[in-house]
């Protein structure tokens, strides 16, 4: 069950990081690519800090990523945490921004 937690994040961190190089310059996609990154890295970081002492015994593959992490301090899990919210309001801002310009980028539209 752990392994397919860690597929699944491993996959939110990929999709960040695709969408941040693929963005081309657009701010909104950009900031979104790093929201997923960020709360990506935030989550197996505190999934690592949280399962570590129960790995131990069993002898699981996942020791070898989940080690490392959990010997992180706690701080980096409360930055990433800070990162993605600030993240996410930098994200609605440019939502708002995209759609109160949004009649002007439109032919024919309200100008």
């Amino acid at each position: 069950m752990l392994v397919g937690l860690t597929i699944i994040i491993a996959t939110i961190i990929a999709l960040g990081v695709v969408m941040i190089m693929t963005s081309e310059g657009d701010s909104l996609p950009l900031v979104n690519g790093m929201i997923f990154a960020t709360f990506g890295a935030t989550a197996l970081f505190w999934i690592a800090k949280g399962t570590v002492q129960y790995l131990r015994g069993d002898g699981s593959g996942l020791l070898w990523l989940y080690r490392p992490l959990a010997t992180l301090p706690e701080w980096v899990g409360y930055i990433g945490m800070a990162t993605t919210a600030g993240l996410l309001v930098i994200s609605i801002a440019l939502l708002v921004d995209d759609y109160i310009h949004l009649p002007r980028r439109q032919k024919g539209g309200r100008h």
